[in-house]
């Protein structure tokens, strides 16, 4: 069976979350959902926590990265399996 992680990359980006996240938990059972998020100031994720039986695992960056740094060091976990 193959392994499927959704990482959602997440920046102050609480309204975008709560438009499109239950559409992506709904269509994606038996994947891990992860949010990384990229030191928000924000409310998203105090938000979060609503979805945290569903949204098992988040990402916390304690300060802001350049894009691509952020990117690779969302996805650097998944890089072992």
């Amino acid at each position: 069976m193959d392994k499927v992680a959704i990482v959602i990359l997440n920046w102050n980006g609480r309204k975008m979350m709560e438009q499109y996240l239950p559409s992506v938990i709904a269509h994606s059972q038996g994947a891990t959902i992860y949010v990384a998020d990229n030191a928000s100031t924000d409310d998203s994720l105090e938000w979060l926590h609503i979805y945290n039986n569903k949204v098992k695992n988040a990402i916390l960056f304690p300060k802001s990265f350049w894009v691509i740094a952020y990117v690779s060091h969302a996805v650097a976990p998944f890089r072992k399996e």
